[in-house]
């Protein structure tokens, strides 16, 4: 029992290390590319495949 717990836990610290990793490389993607003169939203416009489609079929 000990160690599934033990396992449980080390699953849910590497979870929270890889989101805050995915999200620091995120803001750093943005601040670089800002220094480049492109801007790029904080939030991703597009939420699914559906409305980018929908968006370019549109253009």
């Amino acid at each position: 029992m000990r160690c599934a717990m033990r396992k449980d836990q080390k699953s849910r610290s590497m979870k929270r290390e890889e989101m805050i990793y995915e999200q620091t490389k995120h803001a750093n993607f943005i601040a670089s590319s800002s220094l480049e003169g492109i801007e790029i939203p904080k939030e991703p416009v597009f939420t699914s495949l559906a409305q980018v489609r929908k968006h370019f079929q549109q253009s």
